[in-house]
């Protein structure tokens, strides 16, 4: 890991620190918008630095390997924990870099999507009903909440026959 992406982490756990004390004040409390904006940063930085700490755990356990290397009765035991260090190394490095990608504003607004019939007459309503239940599928496998418009349009398909 190079030093300047070791330092952004040292300061983000720093912040990290702040938003917990500021939101232990009781005034942050009284100020919802404030609360809820804190506690949003709050959980983007925890768990940020809860990679970042294991990662130096993991730093450490090596170096720890690594003294171990020269008593000969632990000498085994040491290569075994140096590769597997290496390895949770490699695999907590490529977890931050992935972690510290800019986030798209938009990801926390609602979606709605609007599946209708097109102009090919009960084909399209099928077709349709067969996408609405693909996406249901698809939303209920990642835990994304369906409203009342998608239980309106279930009535609908089956209104029309495409859903049984």
């Amino acid at each position: 890991m190079n030093d300047t992406l070791r330092l952004q982490l040292q300061r983000l756990s720093m912040r990290l620190a702040e938003l917990d004390a500021s939101l232990a004040d009781p005034r942050v409390a009284g100020d919802l918008n404030r609360y809820r904006s804190l506690m949003r940063e709050q959980a983007a930085a925890a768990e940020l630095v809860g990679l970042y700490r294991q990662y130096e755990q993991r730093e450490r356990d090596q170096q720890a390997a690594q003294e171990m290397l020269a008593e000969p009765e632990m000498a085994e035991m040491a290569r075994e924990e140096l590769s597997a260090a290496g390895a949770d190394l490699a695999r907590l490095q490529a977890s931050l870099h992935t972690a510290l990608l800019p986030r798209d504003p938009d990801d926390e607004r609602p979606a709605f999507l609007e599946i209708r019939a097109g102009t090919g007459g009960d084909e399209s309503a099928l077709f349709a009903g067969d996408l609405g239940v693909g996406g249901e599928l698809t939303a209920f496998a990642v835990r994304v909440a369906g409203g009342v418009a998608q239980k309106q349009a279930r009535h609908g398909l089956r209104q029309l026959g495409a859903l049984r």
